[in-house]
């Protein structure tokens, strides 16, 4: 899961199908039940199995709730004394206590708004104005953020990424403000960055010395996602093609790789920090047996298991997402090497599984998707 510091999770964290992979937060101490106990039974109707379907949301919520405050309570306090005293500054103060709290949330997102700056983007005095502000508040915050993980020895752990829906123009609009532009900076900081400059510094002035509209766009953004995704979070081939729509896609962003982080800290360095009591990983990032589920999201009858044996008894098993075991979905010896099995639908209502396969020594568990 992925979590948002404000009140409404973004499209960010929504897969293709809609499917949401994220809450969104607005406190991370206070331990509030949505409901407190339902009070009467659920219906046998049809409307029934709705009513069941969302209070099972509910009390979903609520224990995921509990982890965030109880990893809260490890780092009641920030070690930084360099924040600034914005929103951008405080949301990012929680992200910190939670990483050192040892949250197994792999991505964190927090917002700053106002940078749609059509007028008032530079006042009357150099340094000054709405962007010189909003700046401002985005160097207090990062430079409060690293050297909080810093103190907490968390750092080489967390990779932060910048980023926004838009750029702007270069030339003003006449109102000492710009309008919306085609490309954008984006920037990355952490520990296990190499840093510097990726690309050249953009010439603002055509063949004729006019100063151009647009800042010319370099790299496709979606390249920058790609070696993060690569190189940070390690996924494979196959999950990168599913990420960005197939492999032609794929091979577009991949041919503008950037080769963004120290060796030694690329494929496996966003494990989760150690703060509390680690609990058992619950998706594998390796792939001894190279298991994968297509289609995934499940949309229509079935979808096929792909995967490689040592040999031997191989035994799956479909749990919901609460770690509880549904069915046995195979339990059978199978000679070494690729193997495939069918999935079927069958009574499955939509929401997300997971899906354990083991062999000998071997197990991986993969997340299912069922539209």
């Amino acid at each position: 899961m992925c979590i948002n510091m404000g009140s409404i999770a973004p499209l960010a964290f929504n897969a293709s199908t809609g499917i949401g992979a994220g809450v969104a937060v607005t406190s991370i101490t206070n331990d509030y039940p949505l409901l407190g106990g339902f009070g009467d039974l659920v219906p046998d109707t049809c409307a029934g199995e709705e009513l069941a379907f969302i209070r099972k949301v509910a009390i979903d919520t609520d224990k995921y709730n509990a982890k965030i405050v109880a990893a809260a309570n490890v780092q009641k306090t920030n070690m930084s004394t360099i924040y600034g005293s914005d929103g951008l500054s405080g949301d990012l103060k929680k992200v910190a206590r939670l990483i050192k709290g040892g949250m197994k949330t792999k991505v964190y997102m927090v917002y700053l708004g106002g940078f749609d700056t059509h007028t008032n983007q530079v006042g009357q005095a150099t340094y000054s104005g709405n962007h010189t502000t909003l700046l401002n508040n985005v160097s207090k915050a990062i430079a409060g953020f690293q050297d909080d993980l810093e103190k907490m020895g968390v750092a080489d752990k967390v990779t932060g990424m910048v980023f926004t829906e838009f750029g702007r123009t270069v030339r003003s609009n006449g109102g000492k403000g710009t309008d919306h532009g085609r490309s954008t900076p984006v920037w990355l900081f952490g520990n296990s960055l190499k840093g510097g400059r990726y690309g050249t510094n953009p010439n603002l002035k055509d063949g004729s010395g006019n100063v151009v509209a647009q800042v010319p766009m370099q790299y496709d953004y979606r390249s920058v996602y790609y070696s993060v995704l690569k190189d940070w979070f390690g996924l494979n081939q196959v999950q990168l093609e599913s990420v960005f729509g197939g492999a032609t896609k794929t091979a577009k962003y991949a041919a503008q790789y950037h080769d963004l982080f120290i060796p030694s800290r690329k494929v496996g360095a966003c494990s989760p920090p150690v703060g509390v009591e680690e609990e058992a990983e619950v998706i594998s990032t390796t792939s001894a047996l190279s298991f994968e589920l297509f289609p995934n999201p499940m949309d229509e009858n079935s979808s096929t298991m792909s995967f490689k044996t040592y040999g031997g008894n191989v035994r799956i098993e479909l749990y919901d997402n609460e770690g509880v075991l549904i069915k046995l979905l195979y339990n059978d010896d199978l000679s070494a090497g690729k193997q495939e099995v069918n999935l079927n639908r069958g009574d499955l209502r939509q929401g997300i599984y997971l899906i354990k396969i083991y062999n000998g020594k071997h197990s991986e568990t993969r997340k299912l998707v069922v539209m």
